[in-house]
């Protein structure tokens, strides 16, 4: 029997890129928007102008006229078992 879950990736422009696999739909999702919200946060502590996007399987974050940016996307896989 298989099972359905949620795979979040994260790119980001240091190079800090990872995968996260969630049986839950609704875990990856807030995963993905605490993870912008802090990246939001350290970008406006920094002092930096950004532009960010997200709706409910993706969210992007950068900083126009320069390398930083983010991107996350969740995509429905399957666990075998």
């Amino acid at each position: 029997m298989n099972k359905k879950c949620y795979v979040l990736t994260c790119n980001c422009y240091s190079g800090d890129n990872y995968v996260l696999v969630f049986l839950d739909e609704t875990k990856a999702y807030k995963t993905m928007i605490a993870d912008l919200e802090t990246e939001i946060t350290n970008l406006q502590n920094s002092g930096y102008e950004f532009t960010s996007a997200e709706n409910d399987d993706s969210a992007e974050l950068y900083v126009p006229n320069s390398d930083i940016y983010f991107e996350w996307n969740i995509e429905e896989s399957e666990i075998k078992e």
